[in-house]
């Protein structure tokens, strides 16, 4: 089996841009890791990202993939994102698809499938006061949980949900939901395929494989990374005439600025820090600004501090209790605990 985190398809008001990127990493490396090793796929949730209103250039996007994929059995966990109601399951984005095509199975509710040598716990998305119970006659859990005191962004640990100490089971569980890759003993988090927003800097990102023909063992299970859009800082020290690069695959700098390689900048997503507007930045961004999907400069301050009033403002008016990483791309800024708790606090007055 292959397994795939989060895919958010639709995600940022359905760009363009963002869907090819998607799409490249399903035809590139899922579609043909499936075929070459007869494996099924698994998405385990948010197969969608907006629960309300579905684009229709996505939907004839993703029509196109499981037309093409027809030989491959695709399954799909229902996640937060993909329900219609909070309080239940039944509306949701993927039942169309599911009823067209025979081979895309949707998972709705909790069951037991077998592959392989594996009995195979699947639990959707859980409902407000819906328990979950490992059945320990399986060899793996499929999920896209809520568990608490694992990491929602690279700096903010969810402080709800369920406590892994109540589960008192070593069956391993792979889940979705949290879009950071992380282990805690036998939970593994899978993350998502491609750097959604900013607080995926620096991570690396992909896809997993296990051969079910052999007893599911976590510490087995294969990391296949994908090299795809990355978010990347960069800083112009305008009086050593230096460029820092971070969150490329390799950190860089470049004593020499006209010596810069700006290909190496090609297709990422950029933020351009400097002092002050000197020459060697124009010429920087006009080498760059064709050839990345876009980017943000930002002049630094000899004693900035960072001003989060307007961040704290804005996480206030959405609903912190349910996902966090719903207000990521909004905030476009790492999450702190300092900005959470102040903004519960304007919820709560």
């Amino acid at each position: 089996m292959i397994f795939v985190g989060d895919q958010h398809f639709g995600v940022n008001s359905a760009n363009k841009n963002i869907l090819s990127i998607q799409l490249k990493i399903w035809y590139n490396y899922i579609i043909p890791l499936a075929r070459s090793t007869e494996s099924d796929i698994v998405v385990v949730g948010d197969f969608f990202d907006n629960r309300n209103v579905m684009d229709i250039f996505v939907m004839n996007q993703i029509q196109k993939l499981f037309e093409d994929t027809k030989d491959i059995t695709i399954h799909i966990l229902l996640g937060n994102h993909d329900i219609y109601h909070k309080d239940k399951l039944e509306v949701n984005s993927l039942n169309l698809f599911a009823k067209a095509f025979d081979h895309v199975k949707l998972y709705d509710k909790q069951c037991i499938i077998e592959k392989g040598e594996n009995r195979i716990q699947v639990v959707p998305w859980l409902l407000k006061d819906e328990q979950f119970i490992i059945d320990e006659s399986v060899d793996l859990v499929l999920g896209h949980f809520e568990f608490k005191d694992f990491y929602v962004s690279r700096t903010y640990k969810a402080q709800h949900g369920i406590d892994i100490s109540t589960i008192n089971s070593n069956v391993p569980i792979l889940s979705g939901h949290y879009h950071n890759r992380q282990r805690n003993s036998n939970i593994q988090y899978l993350g998502t395929t491609f750097q959604i927003d900013w607080n995926d800097f620096k991570e690396e990102k992909g896809i997993y494989h296990f051969d079910m023909t052999k007893k599911f063992k976590l510490d087995q299970l294969k990391f296949i990374p994908i090299d795809t859009r990355r978010h990347v800082n960069i800083i112009i020290d305008v009086d050593d005439k230096t460029i820092t690069t971070e969150g490329l695959s390799e950190d860089l700098i470049c004593k020499k600025a006209t010596k810069m390689s700006y290909d190496i900048f090609r297709g990422h997503k950029l933020k351009i820090y400097f002092k002050k507007e000197l020459a060697i930045v124009k010429n920087f961004i006009e080498n760059i600004e064709a050839i990345c999907e876009s980017y943000n400069v930002e002049i630094i301050k000899e004693q900035e501090e960072l001003d989060i009033e307007s961040l704290i403002e804005k996480a206030s008016t959405y609903n912190i209790e349910s996902t966090l990483v719903d207000i990521v791309d909004d905030i476009d800024k790492p999450i702190t605990e300092d900005i959470i708790s102040r903004a519960k606090e304007l919820i709560d007055s």
